[in-house]
């Protein structure tokens, strides 16, 4: 359970009982075989978890111990109904971009990353966790969760009729600290991915938003048990107005609408309607206009100004950004002056600024009439004078500064100042040098920041006081670090002091507060992480464990390979987050914080390390560093050899070897190595990876040179010459899976050239796949399962034995394939017959194609054009696919498949038992093709008459003239050339799934 989960719930004997107006709609109970407790760090065993969405609050139901769980609605989830209410819990991995659910209900918990969250079937809770995240619920009513630090996350659910999609806000932010918004589609600056118009859900003070179309969600739930419907969306959206770079007036439109500034100084004029302004960075003036208007206060704002004065009907607020709570700001007066950029004079004030930072807004007090901080904290205007405190400040050169008897706000120069807080609720802001801090009576805060200092806090609370430390904007709980020392050297007079004392310190710095044991109740962070007594406590009374196991680092140490850092670290104490920085020679390379790190050119000679740190149970920072790799060795070799007999080893890289004439062995080893033989027998042997061997003429190539070793890749002899040759290839050229004619050293040959070339491979001893250029070549395959494609020009495609695919690209190109020599398949994209011992065809695009077949059984696939099919004799299947297609299956019994469109079955050959069709797939809209050349009694051409066709169960002909008779319990189609006469009826096909025939569905020809 995590620190505050307390505020959601309480455990009544047997009975969980959630704290209004929490729903259950705004949790989920999800099963895990083996649960640790975050504090403690002890394994519980498998059991039911309750976690409330948008939160870390976690509670571990220990089976037997609660009997049931208790919403403020009066829902109750009795402990016999948790094995069906639990979800399947699925959470990314570091590094992992894709997670899917099952077809039941799911609890997708995305990590740090940029993921695509899929839930596929069930009513799934999706929560992208940090970073730019895809999510898509699938079918049922899905769950989306939006909370701080969530980033920017796209909803591309569409949810049916019967879906209720929902968007669930995290505990303590309510309908006035969001915004909606519409948003026009483009690219994903991220990703590049096509974002569609839609609205945005942003919660104010951060980018932290879900987008989505106005189908995707129903409606939006807040914890104070507010509930927009998508019928509200339309009203409650503002109009999204960005500043642009260099731009330093934004004005609003007579409605409500979200200003939102650039980096620049800027005044923004909301005008009518209730606005939000965000001023973004910079020092900016704000003014909402009529209407009751938004400010936001968050990190990296700037110092901005409010010149909005409420009437009697305004409602003005200022909504500070999510995770900074109460105790993280001040409140002071400050008179008024000129502004010290602009020179503008500000008008006295209150000023509302986030401790440890120069972000603030200064309003007048009839300008604003609340303060909403996200932990559901409301301050009213009737509170600010009681709120405020008086702001002191050092001059240069002072190096005391002492407070009233009342709350003030101290804040220290650059030197080594004292500063005495007296009586009241005191903040205490050193700023730079090592200062000395005593707040003296009340609750005071103290202010860790960077570039502050070493600063000592003398303060000794008494039972009333509640003493604190709030640590500055931008500085996470995993960038400090708390332990005890029982020496020290002052920092002010440089002697060294024996005395037990707590220390928080900024890592990697000198920044850092010290203090007494009882001196400070707890530590607040800017991400609302909080760290009480217990955690404080457990630093100063006990030794810290520190971590065992080491740190591992795998892969050569060369330019172009990637290092995998893996860990065996256990700590008694806990381990939180596993943070990596790799490190060159010592010093940390910027932006490889991930578990794997690519090698550079520039890390060549230097040896490389990672350095994993973490914060245990008790908030301590803990770091493990490998051992370092030998150093990086170069990579990517070109070596160019000598009319004589060369040898080349390559390196670990991407290597290009020449050898040039003489009788040459080239060894690539692994990597994507460029081989290129030359004159004379050589030995080449790229080795693992892709390698790329190089002939550019044919009589380069008189014996067997080709002799890949590699287990890994796709290798690629490529072939080019200036005159018509043909390339052999011998018994002895091995470890190829690709011959190309073309030229170029790229992934893909430039195979634009005419010339005609050829390529016999047909001595090889194993497939390949073979690849022309623009001229007519001739490709000779395997006795194994090869692929020629010709590409452009007129080609002649020999396969060999083996199960050979040919792609056709030229209604003149011939495929040749021998008796019983596999089933092959030609890929065309041009009208095709098939040859001789030849069993698939597969017309490709959407061009209206002619397919044909030849006497063995054939399959032929039609594109999405009308495709005529027509199999000839052999028992045939014939697929249309789409488009309005003519499938005739000839003599034989066939298989027939229209797909989508209208299609047309023909039938014009001998009639008999060996030449019955199946139709798959008859659908209205489609027609039966009878040729009366075959069918000699049905001498009209067009529709076939009414009077010509009888259907019933018995199949049989009704009257003389019932010729074409359909069998309702069968499906059989039947011609009967007397009718009802004594001559036995002839079927010609069986309907698959019995449709619904009439005469209208029949042709005449």
């Amino acid at each position: 359970m995590d620190e505050n989960a307390t505020t959601y719930w309480s455990i009544q004997a047997d009975q969980l009982v959630m704290a209004p107006p929490l729903g259950p709609h705004q949790v989920v109970l999800t099963y895990v075989d083996n649960w640790v407790d975050p504090l403690s760090g002890m394994y519980l065993g498998g059991g039911f978890v309750l976690r409330v969405l948008g939160s870390n609050a976690a509670q571990f139901l220990t089976p037997g111990q609660i009997g049931s769980i208790t919403f403020a609605d009066g829902t109750t989830w009795n402990e016999t109904e948790f094995p069906q209410m639990a979800t399947a819990f699925m959470q990314t991995m570091p590094g992992q971009t894709f997670v899917g659910g099952s077809w039941g209900a799911d609890y997708l918990q995305g990590g740090s990353g940029n993921e695509t969250l899929l839930g596929n079937d069930g009513n799934d809770v999706l929560d992208g966790g940090a970073g730019n995240d895809w999510l898509d619920g699938g079918y049922g009513s899905d769950t989306y969760v939006l909370k701080a630090g969530g980033g920017s996350d796209t909803v591309i659910d569409f949810a049916g009729y019967q879906d209720n999609n929902r968007i669930v806000v995290a505990p303590g932010i309510g309908p006035d600290q969001v915004a909606l918004f519409w948003s026009e589609g483009g690219p994903d600056p991220l990703t590049g991915q096509y974002i569609p118009s839609g609205f945005v859900l942003r919660l104010l003070g951060s980018n932290d938003e879900l987008r989505f179309q106005p189908d995707g969600i129903n409606e939006v739930l807040f914890s104070d048990g507010s509930t927009w419907s998508a019928a509200d969306f339309p009203q409650l959206a503002t109009a999204f107005m960005p500043a642009m770079p260099g731009q330093d007036f934004l004005g609003g439109s007579w409605q409500a609408d979200y200003l939102q500034g650039a980096g620049g100084n800027e005044t923004i004029v909301g005008n009518d309607g209730n606005d939000v302004l965000d001023g973004g960075a910079g020092n900016d003036w704000l003014d909402g206009g009529y209407g009751s208007d938004t400010y936001v206060l968050k990190a990296g704002g700037g110092s901005d100004t409010v010149l909005d004065f409420a009437n009697y009907q305004d409602n003005n607020r200022i909504v500070v950004a999510p995770g900074i709570s109460p105790d993280q700001v001040a409140l002071f007066w400050s008179e008024g002056g000129p502004d010290p950029l602009t020179g503008q004079y500000i008008p006295s004030g209150f000023v509302l600024r986030l401790l440890g930072s120069n972000d603030e807004i200064r309003f007048q007090p009839d300008a604003v009439q609340e303060v909403l901080f996200g932990n559901g904290t409301v301050w009213n205007s009737a509170q600010f004078p009681q709120l405020s405190m008086a702001f002191m400040q050092a001059m240069p050169g002072q190096d005391f500064l002492g407070g009233s008897w009342q709350a003030d706000y101290l804040q220290g120069g650059s030197g080594n100042e004292t500063l005495l807080g007296t009586d009241g609720n005191d903040v205490l802001d050193g700023g730079a040098g090592n200062d000395w801090l005593d707040g003296g009576y009340g609750s005071d805060t103290y202010v860790l920041k960077a570039g502050g200092g070493s600063d000592t806090v003398l303060d000794f609370a008494n039972y009333q006081d509640n003493n604190r430390i709030v640590v500055a904007p931008g500085i996470s709980p995993d960038q400090v670090e708390l332990y005890v020392q029982d020496h020290h050297v002052d920092p002010i007079t440089g002697q060294t002091v024996f005395q037990l004392q707590t220390v928080l310190r900024l890592s990697g710095t000198q920044d850092e507060i010290r203090f007494l044991d009882d001196t400070i109740q707890s530590i607040v962070f800017a991400d609302g992480t909080r760290w009480g007594r217990e955690i404080i406590q457990a630093a100063a009374l006990r030794p810290n464990s520190g971590p065992t196991g080491e740190v591992l680092v795998q892969g050569e140490a060369e330019a172009g390979q990637t290092l995998l850092a893996s860990h065996t670290l256990a700590d008694a104490d806990g381990m939180g987050t596993v943070h990596y920085q790799w490190r060159v020679d010592g010093n940390a390379i910027e932006g490889a914080t991930e578990d794997h790190y690519t090698l550079r050119a520039t890390d060549v000679s230097q040896t490389v390390d990672v350095e994993v740190r973490y914060v245990d149970g008790y908030g301590a920072l803990e770091a493990v560093t490998s051992a370092s790799t030998a150093p990086v060795a170069p990579t990517n070799l070109n070596w160019t050899g000598s009319a004589g007999a060369d040898i080349f080893i390559g390196s670990l890289g991407h290597d290009t070897l020449n050898g040039q004439a003489g009788n040459d062995t080239l060894t690539g080893r692994s990597g994507n190595d460029v081989l290129i033989g030359g004159a004379g027998v050589d030995r080449l042997d790229g080795g693992d990876g892709s390698d790329l061997y190089l002939v550019s003429i044919a009589s380069e190539h008189t014996a067997a040179e080709f002799a890949d070793s590699g287990t890994q890749g796709v290798d690629e002899v490529r072939f080019a010459a200036t005159a018509s040759s043909t390339l052999t290839l011998y018994a002895g050229d091995a470890g190829v899976e690709r011959v190309v004619i073309g030229t170029g050293i790229g992934a893909e040959a430039i195979s634009s050239g005419t010339l005609s070339l050829h390529v016999n491979a047909a001595a090889v001893g194993n497939g390949l796949t073979m690849v022309g250029n623009a001229g007519n070549n001739r490709l000779t395959g395997t006795a194994f399962a090869d692929t020629l494609d010709g590409c452009l020009g007129i080609d002649t495609l020999v396969g060999g034995a083996g199960n050979d695919t040919y792609w056709v690209n030229h209604a003149s190109d011939v495929v040749s394939e021998g008796t019983g020599a596999g089933t092959d398949t030609v890929m065309a994209t041009v009208g095709f017959t098939l040859s001789g011992n030849v069993e698939r065809l597969t017309l490709l695009g959407t061009a209206a194609l002619n397919g044909n077949g030849n006497t063995l059984d054939n399959w032929l696939i039609g594109n999405e054009g009308a495709n005529l099919l027509s199999g000839l004799t052999g028992n045939d299947v014939l697929d249309g696919g789409a488009g309005a297609d003519k499938l005739n299956g000839g003599r034989g019994n066939d298989v027939l498949t229209g797909g989508a469109g209208n299609d047309v079955f023909r039938f014009a050959d001998t009639l008999g038992s060996t030449n019955v069709d199946t139709v798959t797939d008859w659908a209205v809209g489609d027609r039966f093709e009878l040729e009366n050349a075959i069918f000699t009694r049905l001498t009209s051409t067009g529709a076939l008459a009414s009077t010509r066709f009888a259907a019933n169960d018995m199949g049989r002909a009704m009257d003389a003239n019932d010729h074409v008779v359909y069998n309702t319990t069968t499906g059989a189609l039947s011609y009967d050339a007397d009718g009802s006469g004594a001559g036995a009826a002839v079927q010609i096909a069986t309907l698959v799934g019995i449709p619904t025939l009439s005469a209208a569905d029949f042709t005449i020809t």
